[in-house]
């Protein structure tokens, strides 16, 4: 049984999966994220309700660490096809820790709220599951490649 060569490897198939997932969690900054009761200095009964674009828009430095390591990621994702075999494994092993800081940066731009009750609400429950899926898809898309390696070497002994 011999197996009939393809064009291109499986990891650099279906590569519109992270932007569509990066996308999805655009959409929702406009929506309430959290609501937050009592903040230092406030009463308990007091109620705040943040978008993600509040959350993002408190300093200059978020909005910017974050769109350049989604840029990353998704640049790494479209080189990764020209990638001799060895190279993509790296790039996407790259593509997978920039995807594992986002998701991680953007649940403690949600979460750090010092002294404060936090609610999630729904739109930052989606906005958190896509980018953890993009996660997830880095990692499948470096073991699709790691295995073919391992494949191609098993072959050749």
């Amino acid at each position: 049984m011999t197996e009939t060569p393809t064009k291109h490897p499986q990891s650099v198939r279906r590569l519109w999966i992270r932007p569509l997932l990066f996308g999805i969690a655009l959409v929702t900054l406009p929506f309430p994220w959290i609501e937050v009761q009592g903040s230092c200095g406030a009463p308990m009964y007091s109620r705040e309700i943040k978008t993600g674009l509040q959350l993002l828009g408190k300093d200059v430095a978020p909005p910017i660490i974050l769109c350049v390591l989604v840029l990353l990621s998704l640049a790494l994702l479209f080189l990764a096809p020209r990638l001799t075999r060895g190279t993509r494994v790296v790039a996407q092993l790259v593509a997978t820790i920039v995807n594992g800081v986002v998701l991680l940066f953007t649940w403690f731009l949600v979460t750090f709220q010092p002294l404060s009750h936090i609610k999630l609400k729904p739109a930052v429950l989606v906005a958190v599951t896509a980018m953890a899926t993009t996660l997830v898809e880095s990692v499948w898309r470096m073991t699709l490649d790691l295995r073919e390696m391992v494949a191609r070497r098993d072959r050749r002994r």
